[in-house]
């Protein structure tokens, strides 16, 4: 995998679109920005939810995390209203003045947020009554009550913390639908996705989803408006000893999770993808993710134990490759 290109002028933008570069901050003082933030969001509906003013909608944006919502997107999601820097966070994300701006991060972008860059705290939905509170009792309001016990309907907001929140997004079940029956697994495709996006964020990339690729990623050097992407990313995640999420709980040990019916698995599958990329004129990157030794996909330790490798696939051309 070649590395992050730090010269400006062998970056490959879009016309007319150097100067407009030149005027905008880089990713990385983006990222130094939002690094000093205290963020809050609301993991609801498989996802991560911000409000946020226009000035950290845009940063977030500078840097590929999360992508804007109709604020009605949100309806029911008790979000908090954010702003760049320490400030903190304020809720009534419908304040009709400020207008905030929406954000939807991905489970990734925001445990990336929350572990790496450690500048968003992420809170659960819960019913009923907060631990600590006496429960009403409906006896003493007097007469007949109708419909369910006052306190069963409310919400309440939890902090979640790492492992609370690893724990969580791993069990969303999204990532992987032909393994309901253990979402929680390495295979499940949370951890392998969350160990690549870091990955590749740490070498100076921009991921984003793939998804009108066949993809899982694709790679950009700076703002999509700015550049194409430079390469597609297809994860290819092995066997490994992350096991099951539940066997913590459980008090078991949990087998050996099957291979991943992920990647690129039949040499069709490699050449289909390969004649798309250079369709669009990127490079196809295969991804393996593995484990170096044996860990507990239970908590956030085992990306220590996360091994990410990338192949670049090339199609064979006789003309670029025949003696001279």
């Amino acid at each position: 995998m070649p590395p992050i290109e730090r010269d400006e002028k062998k970056v490959a933008y879009k016309r007319g679109k150097r100067r407009v570069a030149a005027k905008q901050p880089s990713p990385a003082q983006c990222l130094e920005l939002l690094s000093r933030s205290n963020l809050h969001g609301v993991l609801c509906r498989n996802a991560v939810w911000l409000a946020c003013t226009r000035q950290l909608a845009y940063f977030l944006e500078r840097v590929c995390l999360g992508r804007r919502a109709a604020p009605e997107a949100a309806a029911g999601v008790p979000v908090f209203v954010n702003a760049l820097g320490a400030a903190g966070a304020s809720s009534g994300a419908r304040d009709a003045e400020t207008r905030p701006v929406v954000v939807r991060l991905s489970p990734e972008e925001a445990f990336y947020m929350a572990h790496r860059m450690d500048c968003l705290t992420v809170h659960g939905v819960e019913r009923g009554v907060p631990p600590g509170e006496a429960v009403p009792d409906p006896g003493r309001a007097g007469g007949e009550t109708r419909g369910a016990p006052e306190g069963e309907d409310r919400t309440w907001l939890m902090r979640l913390s790492r492992t609370e929140l690893w724990r969580a997004l791993a069990r969303l079940g999204a990532e992987n639908p032909e393994r309901k029956e253990n979402p929680g697994s390495f295979g499940g495709g949370f951890v392998a996705r969350y160990a690549a996006h870091a990955h590749f964020r740490n070498q100076g990339w921009l991921p984003r989803s793939g998804l009108q690729y066949g993809a899982d990623f694709v790679l950009y050097r700076n703002h999509p408006s700015l550049v194409h992407s430079d390469f597609c990313v297809v994860l290819a995640p092995e066997a490994g000893a992350g096991g099951d999420l539940n066997a913590r709980d459980a008090g078991e040990t949990a087998p050996t999770p099957p291979r991943a019916r992920l990647g690129l698995r039949k040499w069709t599958e490699v050449q289909a993808a390969s004649r798309l990329c250079v369709q669009v004129n990127k490079g196809l990157i295969s991804a393996s993710v593995t484990f170096s030794e044996p860990a507990d996909a239970s908590t956030p330790a085992c990306l220590r134990s996360i091994a990410v490798e990338e192949t670049e696939v090339r199609r064979f051309n006789p003309e670029r490759n025949k003696a001279a």
